[in-house]
């Protein structure tokens, strides 16, 4: 409910046309040109893309929640894990794409096929991807068991 709240939000802002017709996004505000409720983000810790929920305006101003409903949670430990500053996000417009996550169904580019990533270690090459058969899928290189971001794309 209140990720449809924020998508409404921001949809009602890109529906405002700007004075040349183009569409306009939410992204910061006019006074001081920080990101705001509504705002498209990319939380830098993990690569993920969100949509900011609330706005405090302190320290850890922003609460920022997935396409898939999951509330953003830094990695790393922290004082509050629900809570990001300015520094660790950047606003992004809607052709961003979030990263695929741990049980999302991915193609891998080179071999087209399907599997289900079962281990994603946030890391250069994160992913360790299972087929249906339960075989691990692997490649010719440097660590064969893993593979990059842009080795695989989401597929419904």
């Amino acid at each position: 409910a209140v990720l449809a709240q924020a998508l409404a939000q921001a949809h009602s802002a890109v529906s405002r046309a700007s004075p040349r017709g183009a569409a306009r996004a939410p992204c910061c505000n006019a006074m001081d040109g920080r990101p705001t409720v509504g705002t498209r983000v990319r939380v830098k810790e993990s690569g993920r893309v969100g949509v900011i929920l609330n706005d405090a305006k302190d320290n850890w101003p922003y609460s920022i929640q997935y396409a898939n409903g999951e509330v953003a949670q830094h990695i790393a430990k922290v004082a509050n894990p629900k809570f990001f500053d300015e520094r660790e996000v950047e606003a992004v417009g809607a052709e961003a794409k979030d990263r695929p996550v741990l049980g999302a169904r991915v193609r891998i580019q080179a071999t087209g096929r399907v599997g289900v990533i079962v281990q994603d270690d946030m890391g250069r090459a994160p992913y360790k991807i299972q087929y249906a058969d339960g075989e691990l899928a692997r490649h010719a290189g440097a660590n064969p068991d893993f593979f990059k971001e842009g080795d695989v794309e989401a597929v419904g």
